[in-house]
């Protein structure tokens, strides 16, 4: 237990003589000389011993990294977690613990913050020891320091060991749970650094049993009249009951109603009390909290001071914890049609995820897809039936081949339809597996979610060759297949995974904006680029995406009926009646609307970011002709061409097949027809106020546009939209956008008037780059320099 002294490995011998640099003999001819006569070319080691173990010898007496240099004082080395402790000392420790606990969650490690604890220490150890066995499974008794005799029916005794020890308990129990998430829908030391030191955190145990001690521990409190204040004891302890609660909730039944997370709101009251409570850390007895843990239990790590939070930030962090979980969970229990999933999964979550706690994150990600693949764990909802519906959503009902797809092979011979079926299972596992990478990624952390995106693109484009070819033999061989009026095969799924592509395309190249990827000479080049993808976008859902819907109507309207008149009175007319009946009542409503949708929001919704976004291209292009900024040339230390440097920073999208990838001398040549300054200064002069001309009028009208597409979402009457959606929000961070680029403008026309007659301003303006209203644009103003 106490660390051993290391008082004999120092040098005692004060006469060494020590050489001068001159003095000294260069032996490295010898060595390699000697090394020649190693015949097999292996260290001479003992088998245990491991290259790690070696390069671990260098922390050896470094106070920096070496453990065993630690320095405890007697009072840590001998705590004892077992003595009796009054009301105001239980309270500040777990006071301290639930800030400790926040400190975990906000940056820290364990053994700094809530393992620092000797008591948490403690009862884990002795549950990992001892919790095949009831005895001494829960407990705070230390067998390597001496025993101590304590009156057990003593108040201060019972406050320990029974309010003490339960707190702990679920408060462990919790940050089991929490690292269960950090190793299965979080990302462990990057979301969360754990370093759990091997203990188990009641992984086996039920969380229920957890709520029914601290019940049983409540009870005892107001059982007892004479614990002066026990308010604070009950209120930390519901606190505690209500973090445990959280995991149990997600084993709630399926289809269960909102009311299971009305514990969110009580939780957010108990911390409102906690808010009143003085907390006083010189009460805390010495040895309470120290490095011990780092000392005595296995650590592969360094030495690390104790980490701190103020209570204001932990009392903030922890509300925010249920109230985020309550409002997440009441929008998904309200969600009705798909456009309201995909909104909530957008705005709701992915848009503002870095304001949530990383705790949060991850018990959305766990409550959103289950492990039996059950959506929000509904018994209707599963993840093959919410990709059919994110499908459809987008090219309309009735696709053939997500359909009853068995059923089109009816003609067929029995070994052509067993392959068909398997090839077709297998096409529809693959864009499974693309859906649930995607699905996935709402709860990332902005850096994990932006990588997890340019691995999609590949995923993705592999999908649409491969399905491409999959919809075309169908159709060419069995017939098998959507098509437009004209009677070509239309590919529907082809058509939605392009789509899907092109938006993941656009989105991780904007994302790198907020994220500082792009050094300010690749701006233009982000910005042209990603017009050149939502141009591409627009265009699909304008022609084809629309034909495919179109195509979809005319097949009810024309096509069943010319097939119910081919048929002969019978089961089989009535049946076909039946269907047509039902597509005419509820299908052909429901491709229109999507129609209508899909033109009057998404394509508008794209319209108006292209715009916003060659405004940004000109207003950039402007600074280039100003020669305030050169577009041509990378940094000063540039070790390689640009052209190496374009296709090094384009590397995730130049991959992609469709749709082509513009070559280095295309953008060369929009550098040179779009940046580059006119050939005499009053070319320049008329080619920048052209060009300033034209962005304001552009801003002025898409000022009033976007205010438009805010009024449709607000007068929604089809459930597209949450009623609490965060998307007004993001259009009103556009809106701002705006304001500020005209502002820019206006800057930049005012150092236009001042240097009409010499507008070379390099050297004379520089760019100041900072975070704006909106992650997709930045604040760009000119400077003095």
């Amino acid at each position: 237990m106490v660390p051993l002294s290391l008082e004999k490995l120092k040098i005692t011998d004060t006469n060494i003589e020590y050489c001068e640099e001159d003095d000294l003999i260069d032996i490295t001819k010898e060595l390699f000389e000697s090394l020649k006569s190693i015949t097999d070319n292996k260290v001479v080691k003992a088998a245990p011993f491991e290259l790690l173990e070696g390069t671990r010898a260098l922390e050896v007496l470094n106070p920096r990294l070496d453990t065993g240099l630690i320095e405890l004082t007697n009072e840590e080395l001998q705590f004892d977690c077992s003595q009796p402790q009054p009301i105001d000392v239980v309270v500040n420790i777990q006071t301290k613990l639930l800030s400790n606990l926040i400190n975990w969650l906000e940056s820290d490690s364990l053994p700094v913050t809530v393992l620092s604890c000797r008591y948490v220490q403690t009862i884990l150890v002795n549950y990992l020891n001892y919790h095949m066995s009831k005895v001494g499974q829960f407990s705070f008794s230390d067998a390597r320091l001496p025993e101590k005799t304590y009156d057990t029916t003593s108040l201060d005794y019972l406050l320990v060991h029974k309010v003490l020890k339960t707190f702990i308990m679920g408060l462990s129990k919790f940050i089991g749970f929490t690292i269960y998430l950090s190793q299965t829908v979080l990302y462990e030391e990057e979301d969360l650094t754990t370093k759990s030191m091997n203990l188990n955190f009641f992984q086996e145990l039920l969380p229920q049993f957890f709520i029914d001690e601290i019940n049983d521990c409540i009870e005892w409190i107001l059982s007892h009249d004479e614990i002066v204040d026990p308010d604070v004891l009950i209120t930390q302890l519901k606190v505690v009951s209500n973090l445990v609660k959280l995991e149990n909730s997600l084993s709630a039944p399926k289809g269960s109603n909102p009311a299971v997370y009305e514990f969110c709101n009580d939780a957010i009251a108990q911390i409102k009390k906690l808010l009143g409570i003085k907390f006083d850390e010189s009460v805390i007895p010495n040895g309470a909290f120290s490095k011990f843990i780092q000392v005595d239990l296995e650590n592969k790590n360094i030495p690390t001071e104790l980490g701190h939070i103020d209570l204001d930030t932990a009392w903030s962090h922890l509300s925010g914890i249920f109230e985020t979980t309550y409002r997440f969970t009441s929008q998904a229990h309200s969600i009705k049609t798909t456009n309201q999933l995909l909104d909530f999964l957008h705005y709701n979550t992915k848009y503002p995820i870095e304001k949530f706690s990383v705790f949060t994150r991850g018990l959305f990600q766990l409550f959103f897809i289950r492990d039996d693949k059950s959506i929000f764990g509904s018994s209707q909802m599963t993840l093959p039936t919410l990709m059919v519906d994110i499908i459809e959503n987008f090219v309309g009902k009735n696709t053939i081949v997500l359909g009853n797809f068995e059923s089109n092979l009816s003609q067929l011979k029995d070994c052509v339809k067993a392959e068909l079926l398997e090839r077709y299972t297998i096409a529809l596992g693959d864009l499974e597996s693309g859906v649930y990478h995607i699905l996935t990624s709402f709860a990332s952390n902005p850096c994990r979610l932006q990588q997890l995106l340019s691995k999609g693109l590949i995923l993705w484009d592999t999908l649409q060759v491969s399905w491409e070819n999959f919809e075309y033999e169908l159709h060419k061989n069995f017939g098998i297949g959507d098509e437009f009026a004209s009677g070509d095969l239309s590919i529907t799924v082809t058509s939605f995974i392009y789509y899907s592509k092109l938006k993941f395309m656009v989105n991780s190249l904007l994302n790198g904006i907020a994220l500082e990827i792009y050094k300010p000479f690749e701006m233009y080049l982000v910005y042209w680029y990603a017009d050149y993808l939502v141009q591409n976008i627009i265009e699909h859902v304008q022609s084809r995406v629309s034909q495919i819907i179109m195509g979809k109507i005319n097949y009810i309207e024309t096509s069943i009926p010319k097939k119910i008149k081919k048929l002969k009175a019978g089961p089989k007319k009535e049946q076909l009646k039946q269907v047509h009946k039902h597509n005419q009542e509820v299908i052909i409503p429901q491709l229109t609307a999507t129609l209508n949708f899909n033109q009057d929001y998404l394509v508008k919704s794209f319209q108006l970011l292209q715009t916003l976004i060659q405004c940004h291209s000109h207003y950039l292009a402007v600074l280039s002709k100003l020669q305030i900024i050169d577009f041509t040339r990378g940094p000063s230390n540039n070790l390689t061409s640009m052209e190496s440097l374009y296709y090094l920073r384009m590397k995730p999208w130049s991959s992609i097949g469709i749709p082509n990838f513009p070559t280095y001398e295309q953008y060369q040549a929009k550098l040179k027809s779009g940046t580059f300054p006119g050939q005499n200064n009053k070319l320049t002069l008329m080619k920048v106020l052209e060009l300033l001309a034209n962005i304001k009028n552009n801003l002025n009208g898409l000022e009033k546009e976007y205010n438009e597409l805010i009024g449709y979402i607000r007068r929604d009457k089809r459930d597209n939209f949450l009623k609490d959606s965060l998307i007004t929000t993001w259009y009103e961070e556009l809106i701002a956008t705006i304001a500020q680029l005209n502002e820019n403008v206006s800057l930049v026309s005012k150092i236009i008037s001042s240097n009409k007659n010499d507008l070379n301003l390099r050297g004379k303006y520089t760019l100041q780059i900072s975070n704006s209203h909106h992650m997709y644009f930045p604040k760009i103003i000119v400077i003095p320099k």
